[in-house]
């Protein structure tokens, strides 16, 4: 049977619902089951990592250097950004300990 589209939305409004509620309870659990729905894998499942595959793959990205474009606007907007940012008072007492 197919879902009409007011089902479809009282199903999407009573999730959202439901995982505010979640968040605001419990917000660690929260997290556990968007990473479980988003993988497919329950708590005591794990994964495996071929380490020489992942080493393969950082190793082909990074013995390619590229140049970046040093004089985009982005980074002339972010340096400027950053020189409005009030200085940091650091507590030397807590540096201490």
């Amino acid at each position: 049977m197919k879902g009409s589209s007011r089902q479809r939305r009282y199903n999407g409004i009573s999730k959202r619902k439901k995982q505010n509620s979640d968040f605001y309870k419990n917000f660690k659990e929260f997290f556990k089951k968007l990473e479980i729905d988003a993988d497919g894998l329950t708590g005591s499942e794990s994964v495996t990592i071929d380490v020489n595959k992942f080493d393969e793959y950082w190793s082909s990205i990074w013995a390619n250097p590229e140049d970046c474009n040093s004089s985009a606007a982005w980074i002339n907007d972010k340096e400027t950004c950053s020189y409005k940012l009030p200085v940091m008072v650091v507590n030397e007492f807590l540096l201490m300990t």
